[in-house]
């Protein structure tokens, strides 16, 4: 198994299939999980997947997609 980089490292590539929870989406976004879930209701960054009846997480694939977007480059 690989080595994952764990943040605070806001400016680490995590590998596809990673899910990440709110703690690293946070870090990694530098936004606060108010703004992250506003920002999901509108559109503005990728929905959660839910994982069970309590747990959601991002694939890192989408939030390092919507981090290069922003930066207008390619992050991955």
């Amino acid at each position: 198994m690989a080595a994952i980089t764990r943040f605070p490292d806001s400016h680490a590539v995590l590998p596809m299939g990673v899910m990440m929870r709110m703690p690293e989406v946070q870090a990694a976004v530098g936004l606060g999980k108010s703004t992250i879930y506003s920002m999901v209701k509108a559109g503005e960054f990728p929905a959660p997947v839910k994982l069970g009846a309590r747990a959601v997480a991002w694939p890192s694939h989408l939030v390092n997609q919507w981090l290069a977007d922003r930066m207008g480059g390619d992050a991955a």
